[in-house]
């Protein structure tokens, strides 16, 4: 054989072998891609699927996560309304309770208030009308007697001994008797419930001395006028 035609053999074979070799290389990219390509597929799709935090509620769960508040709310309303039903209840009670307590008499109710004053008599301050701080505690006994009693009418009546003028002891029995109403309006008792009198020093209940002069007859005196 001729060395051109050896060359010529030498090109082909080389040719054929890179050939071979080309095709061996994409027949391995191509078993390759075929074999990787599903398995990314699925990464891809279960991907978000595994990211995601919590799963698609059902129909169910969506109707059961509406209905909680709701359930709630009306238990609290359910509550509220109980505890109402029992207020009422109980009011109703102590109503009936207060109309079936029979109502004393005219002379029981006078007693309660002749023992307050009995060893409370209502003093004032001098050439004053001012209740003094210790006789505020008796007319607070005296209101809660009138509280409890809202059927009977009182007149409050001042009286004085008869040291001094005589109008001015008018005047200063007045005063007092008036400042104590006031007072027992501002302890709760009706207004419409009381009436205030004044006798100067018409009314005594011992004598005077000589010079006028009587702590006993210096008093505030309470009388059902009405029941």
């Amino acid at each position: 054989m001729s060395l051109p035609k050896k060359i010529l053999l030498l090109v082909l074979l080389l040719i054929v072998f890179m050939a071979v070799c080309v095709y061996t290389k994409i027949g391995q990219f191509t078993d390759e891609l075929s074999t990787n390509t599903p398995q990314e597929a699925t990464n891809q799709v279960t991907q978000p699927i595994q990211n995601e935090e919590t799963p698609p509620l059902t129909p169910e769960e969506t109707l059961k996560k509406i209905d909680e508040p709701l359930v709630e709310d009306e238990e609290k309303k359910g509550e509220e309304t109980q505890k109402n039903i029992e207020k009422i209840i109980e009011q109703n009670f102590e109503e009936k309770n207060k109309q079936t307590q029979p109502l004393l008499s005219k002379e029981n109710i006078q007693e309660q208030i002749n023992s307050v004053l009995e060893n409370n008599s209502i003093m004032f301050q001098r050439m004053s009308y001012n209740v003094t701080t210790q006789s505020q505690d008796t007319v607070e006994k005296i209101a809660q007697i009138l509280i409890q009693n809202p059927q009977i009418k009182i007149e409050i009546a001042g009286h004085t001994d008869a040291k001094g003028d005589d109008s001015f002891n008018q005047m200063i029995s007045e005063q007092r008797a008036n400042s104590v109403k006031n007072l027992l309006i501002a302890l709760g008792v009706e207004e419409n419930r009381l009436s205030a009198k004044g006798y100067g020093e018409t009314m005594p209940l011992v004598p005077n001395d000589k010079e006028g002069y009587s702590l006993t007859n210096r008093r505030v005196e309470f009388n059902i006028i009405e029941e």
